[in-house]
């Protein structure tokens, strides 16, 4: 056999050793893979239909559920782990027929740094490139942005590639259950429960793992806070397209305190501000909720992890929500779906 035969034969025999172990570890460590699905928390017979746009923080923050019925409203949706605006703006037109908006966001959500795994997967390149150009964001960024789309095809046959922190935070899961232990940490992938860290709390947190994860949470987002960018552009697009189908509500969700107090400076949320001042003004008639704003949430006691509030926190944050929706949205959902 001739070398050039030998070194195409051993490359071969690596790349798929190397992409069978991979397909693998995505299996056993359970990574999200999926960008999602178009899912319906159902109200029994309800004619009004909604669409409710969030990431994670809105399926952990809000039960949806208690919603639906408390409204007696269907609401559409899809389940993507790390989402923001930029993947909700190219799944809005696949729900044209919603009487009612809900936009669920918070200052994680809303930095432009924080970049979704499946942004390549659900924003057409065309958009990406649209939303970057008219966005005030450097050679860098565009770097991170348009890198995720050749990725995208790598991991066809490297799944777990550019997922090292899931893959980590897999094997440590697997190796304190076999160590007998009981402590977990909520995942990045989003399911249509609403169970997952329910009975978490920080602070039971070790201050180890309280330094590991804020290490992490920095990692990823570069130490960088800005909300000028392809989120706020998406966002203003999805306002303005939900105020000409109906009611749009924007819940604006708290992250805990030990967040809040690592990455929200006094100049950081001042910026935050502003860019929903400016929101505010695309859509006058949108009804804003901040929960963010409630006294009651400012206590890491109530979130499973940073940014993910757990059972008492939710059960708080829906009674809220649900107070400032039932006197008139129901009402008012079911004159217009008439």
């Amino acid at each position: 056999m001739k070398q050039s035969s030998k070194l195409v034969l051993i490359c071969g025999s690596a790349v798929v050793v190397t992409s069978v172990i991979s397909h693998l570890l995505t299996a056993c460590l359970h990574i999200e893979t999926s960008p999602g699905r178009l899912g319906c928390v159902n109200s029994g017979n309800a004619k009004a239909t909604s669409f409710m746009a969030g990431s994670s923080l809105a399926w952990d923050g809000i039960a949806w559920a208690k919603v639906s019925k408390a409204l007696d409203q269907r609401i559409l949706t899809w389940g993507v782990g790390g989402s923001s605006p930029s993947e909700w703006q190219a799944l809005q037109g696949g729900v044209a027929d919603a009487q009612a908006t809900y936009l669920i966001i918070s200052p994680y959500d809303m930095n432009e740094h924080i970049l979704c795994d499946f942004r390549a997967d659900l924003v057409p390149l065309p958009l990406a490139v649209q939303q970057l150009w008219h966005s005030p964001v450097d050679s860098h960024f565009w770097k991170r942005v348009l890198s995720a789309y050749p990725l995208r095809y790598v991991r066809k046959l490297f799944p777990t590639a550019g997922r090292s922190q899931g893959v980590l935070t897999g094997l440590r899961q697997e190796l304190r259950q076999l160590a007998g232990l009981s402590e977990s940490e909520a995942g990045l992938s989003l399911q249509f429960t609403q169970d997952r860290g329910a009975h978490l709390k920080i602070t039971d947190w070790t201050p180890d793992r309280a330094l590991r994860r804020l290490a992490s949470m920095r990692s990823a987002c570069e130490g960088r806070q800005s909300f000028e960018g392809p989120k706020k552009l998406a966002l203003r697009c999805m306002l303005q397209r939900a105020s000409r189908q109906g009611q749009v509500f924007v819940v604006v969700l708290p992250v805990s305190p030990m967040y809040a107090g690592e990455f929200l400076s006094s100049d950081v949320l001042q910026r935050f501000e502003a860019e929903l001042s400016e929101l505010k003004l695309i859509a006058p008639a949108a009804r804003w909720v901040r929960l963010d704003r409630m006294p009651t949430l400012a206590s890491n006691a109530y979130y499973s992890d940073l940014v993910h509030m757990n059972g008492r926190g939710q059960e708080i944050a829906t009674a809220a929500l649900l107070q400032e929706l039932s006197p008139t949205s129901s009402s008012d959902l079911h004159a217009t779906s008439r």
